[in-house]
């Protein structure tokens, strides 16, 4: 079997690549028992349409994701990177506190998302509070891959 890092990306991530954390997300297919024509709700998942807002399509079913140049991912990343996405992409008249759905945001605001920005948002985000766990280290701050000892 082929590594992840070894196929084409099945979503493409615009975002990711603008802010210079190219990723690799292939669809996971569902179980057996969760493939039932009857329940296509099964395969919606919503989140994944932040990779490409508003393009994406809501119907990926479970994803995999990893980096292209194979260092650690960690959720916390791609909460950031969801969470930048939804800031730098929505209508600037949307209070912070608005309730944003990926099919919201303008794909002209493309041009707002930066690494800096994404930077300091992901600083912002440690100082706000806005992730209540230990602090992980920026995606950029992350140069060797994690060794088992």
């Amino acid at each position: 079997p082929k590594s992840t890092l070894q196929l084409d990306s099945e979503i493409s991530t615009p975002i990711a690549d603008k802010i210079g954390m190219p990723l690799i997300v292939r669809k996971f297919p569902p179980a057996i028992v969760w493939r039932d024509d009857r329940r296509p709700c099964r395969i919606k998942n919503s989140r994944a349409r932040l990779f490409n807002p508003p393009h994406q399509s809501i119907n990926t079913g479970s994803l995999i994701v990893v980096r292209k140049d194979g260092k650690p991912l960690h959720p916390v990343h791609i909460h950031a990177l969801f969470g930048y996405t939804v800031t730098a992409m929505k209508q600037p008249s949307h209070p912070d506190s608005a309730s944003i759905t990926a099919d919201m945001l303008l794909s002209s605001r493309i041009d707002q998302i930066s690494k800096e920005g994404f930077e300091k948002w992901y600083a912002k985000m440690w100082q706000t509070g806005l992730v209540k766990r230990g602090f992980v280290p920026s995606p950029f701050e992350i140069t060797e891959d994690l060794e088992d000892d």
